[in-house]
Formats: structure tokens, sequence, C-alpha cells
């Protein structure tokens, strides 16, 4: 196993263009572990897995940069953010690992800057994105075993996975976040918004 911080990629455009550019930015920290002292002023029984975190992801799209973002006198001149717009995104890979459980994502988004009535404030996205969750509920009954959290606090968040993903394992649960072309929300089919 691979340990430490591969930089990846970060590729944005710097010129201005009327067209889309492409970009990205992609980056690992992997193996990140603490020393048992650390985790023994916490977890004094080793209740916790204690196997080394990860962190990843990997995002590409498609942009509009409306301005030379290299030209420092016009933009000490602009109010506000430079007009950059950001019309595609797929989430290649976004992988978070911690004391036993996981989440994982990938999917992809269009956004429509020309419908901002849709959902108000913001360009019209469309397209979904696929949530992975392993490990969720035995770290929630760890953590109330360990007294850092009172169950009763945790009702909420088990209500809510379970209102919005769906079981696909032991302890594995799935949600498919999806917005469609007239602006709906949806969680595994069901309507949000």
């Amino acid at each position: 196993m691979r340990h430490g911080w591969d930089f990846g990629q970060l590729r944005f455009p710097l010129n201005a263009s009327d067209e889309a550019q492409d970009f990205r930015a992609a980056t690992s920290l992997t193996g990140i572990t603490m020393a048992d002292t650390i985790w023994n002023l916490f977890d004094p029984a080793g209740q916790l897995p204690r196997d080394p975190a990860d962190i990843t992801f990997d995002l590409t799209g498609l942009g509009t940069n409306g301005v030379d973002l290299l030209d420092f006198a016009t933009l000490s001149q602009m109010a506000g953010p430079p007009p950059v717009q950001v019309d595609e995104v797929t989430i290649e890979n976004l992988r978070i690992a911690a004391v036993g459980a996981e989440a994982t994502a990938a999917g992809a988004m269009t956004f429509d800057w020309t419908d901002f009535q849709t959902i108000p404030g913001m360009p019209r996205p469309e397209g979904a994105v696929t949530i992975n969750l392993n490990g969720a509920n035995a770290l929630m009954d760890t953590l109330v075993e360990m007294g850092f959290v009172p169950a009763e606090d945790l009702m909420m968040p088990r209500m809510m996975m379970g209102m919005f993903a769906t079981p696909v394992g032991d302890d594995m649960l799935e949600s498919v976040i999806e917005v469609n072309d007239q602006g709906h929300v949806l969680a595994n089919g069901q309507r949000l918004q």
C-alpha cells in the first residue's frame, strides 16, 4: 500500500475564452496514521478501527473563463468573484475512508447558465451522483458505546440514511442523487424538491 500525499493534478484555464475549456482537480492523501499514544487519549480500549485513513478525489469538467486570470490589473478593478462558470463536472472518484467507515461518490452534472429560475439563485443542474456509505452504522454504534455521542442524537442521522439510501449489503448503503431536466431533486427516485 502506498502511503503519502499524491499532489495529483490541478489544471485550470487561465486565459479568457468564450468556449468551454477542460479543467481537472485530483489529489490523494493515503495511509494517514496516528501514533497509539494519540489514539489512546480518546480511545484507550481500542474500540475504533485504527486502519490508515485515505482521502482521494478526482474531478474533471468543462468551464468557461470570462477573464484573463493573469491580468492582475483587471482583476484588481473587479468587484466580486471573476466571471468563471462551470458548465460540466464529473466526479471521477471521491473516497474517504477512516475508523472503519468508507464513503465513495461518482457521477456527473451539467449546469444551464441561462436558467436561474428553476432553482432560484443558481444555474439549473442536471445529472446524477451515486454515493456509497459502508460501515456508518457500526461506527455510530461504537461512538455510542464509547460515550462520545448519546444514542438519541443519532436518531436523526439514522432516519435520514434510511429515507435517502438503499441497503445494498451488510452495513452498506447506496444513494443515487439525481437532478432531472425539470430541476427536481431525487434520491433513489424519491422526489426531494
